[in-house]
């Protein structure tokens, strides 16, 4: 079994909580799988501890009796925050210009694995809250994933419309042609040369009906003059 298992990485410490939490459970995968004894796995995990947490090794993991309480002693060196940290990333993860909705779904339950929350209302609102708004509302628009498995494999289709029309969903105002590109004869409109065409000849009228005008009211006058002698 050894022969198919990496050489554990070493731990120096700090803040990292993904880090120590990587480096606790590799140690307990590795005490299950060779079936180490409590000593034994004990001795391989302050083998494994460098800088800083070898002086913590030194001065208060060494006291361990058993893999138990070397947990619960490592927990409070180097995970007493990790519950609220976690969170915390989990309410500002967002999805950026460059992420896709796997990066944003896998980190997101890589997170929820960490707190042991199972919780899928929880998960599938915060993963909606994450992503793209637009994706968002295509994905919710007519029933509420329950899984965020389910809220993913839709965003993804989403996702790959996007990708392969070039296009964002939901709804948009129909463009209008423009009246100076219509084309002649167009049943939509008139072209440029059709409009000034319609405006000069309304010009011509007008001229025409005012000089019609005028000589209805001389003709009148004269008739008037006539009727008078």
């Amino acid at each position: 079994m050894l022969r198919y298992l990496n050489e554990p990485k070493c731990f120096a410490g700090g803040n990292d909580y993904e880090e120590a939490t990587t480096w606790l459970d590799r140690m307990a995968r590795l005490q299950a799988a060779t079936r180490m004894s409590d000593e034994e796995i004990l001795f391989v995990a302050g083998d494994h501890l460098v800088e800083k947490a070898a002086t913590w090794w030194k001065v208060v993991g060494k006291k361990s009796t058993d893999w138990k309480s070397f947990e619960e002693a490592f927990k409070d060196q180097y995970l007493a925050d990790r519950e609220g940290s976690w969170w915390r990333q989990l309410q500002t993860l967002k999805q950026g210009p460059k992420d896709s909705i796997d990066d944003v779904a896998f980190r997101m339950q890589e997170l929820f694995d960490l707190l042991g929350n199972k919780n899928h209302d929880i998960q599938v609102s915060m993963f909606l809250d994450a992503i793209d708004p637009t994706i968002a509302f295509e994905v919710d628009k007519d029933v509420t994933p329950s899984t965020l498995r389910d809220a993913r494999a839709r965003a993804k289709q989403v996702e790959r419309s996007i990708q392969r029309y070039g296009a964002r969903p939901g709804p948009s105002a129909p463009v209008l042609p423009d009246r100076d590109v219509f084309s002649v004869g167009s049943r939509n409109g008139y072209g440029r040369d059709d409009l000034s065409s319609a405006v000069s000849t309304m010009f011509s009228l007008a001229d025409k009906l005012e000089k019609l005008t005028i000589n209805l009211c001389e003709a009148s006058s004269w008739f008037g003059l006539l009727l008078l002698r």
